[in-house]
């Protein structure tokens, strides 16, 4: 329920997870995605990985819990994850996670996810709470120029 690819000329890791996982899924998963660090010949540090999991479904919490212990444990940690999770109780999953990960941004579409990525290293401050709530702020409707707007505009 995983496809994991190896970009070496960008140094990055594509992986597309899909379903429902079981923690020895799970286990596997990590263990191909460390092999295919290996194989771009990269340090901790100097990859960056790309998760799109827009096929997977809400994940059991045994299941987030094993993604959490992976993520903590993880030999070749990446500089930056970018999750494509476009649903919002899907992207709470995620955020919760990632939440002890610096360098984790969740976006609803695989573009700006790679953009992020690949851009500099400054922006991998961002951790999964800040980056749902920049790419929110980004999504909200925008007033027409010169008018004016009410005190809960735009809307939360």
């Amino acid at each position: 329920m995983f496809d994991i690819i190896a970009e070496p000329n960008k140094k990055l890791i594509r992986a597309k997870l899909s379903g429902l996982l079981t923690v020895d899924d799970v286990s596997e998963f990590f263990r191909q995605q460390q092999a295919a660090v290996r194989t771009l010949g990269c340090r901790a540090g100097d990859f960056v990985v790309l998760l799109d999991t827009t096929d997977m479904v809400i994940q059991t919490q045994i299941v987030v819990a094993a993604f959490q212990e992976a993520l903590a444990t993880n030999a070749h940690k990446a500089r930056k994850i970018a999750i494509v999770r476009p649903h919002a109780l899907a992207r709470m999953q995620a955020r919760r996670i990632t939440e002890q990960r610096q360098g984790v941004a969740i976006f609803d579409c695989q573009d700006a996810a790679e953009a992020w990525l690949l851009t500099s290293s400054a922006d991998a401050a961002f951790n999964a709470h800040d980056s749902v709530a920049m790419h929110a702020a980004a999504e909200r409707p925008q007033p027409p120029p010169g008018t004016a707007l009410p005190r809960s505009f735009p809307p939360r």
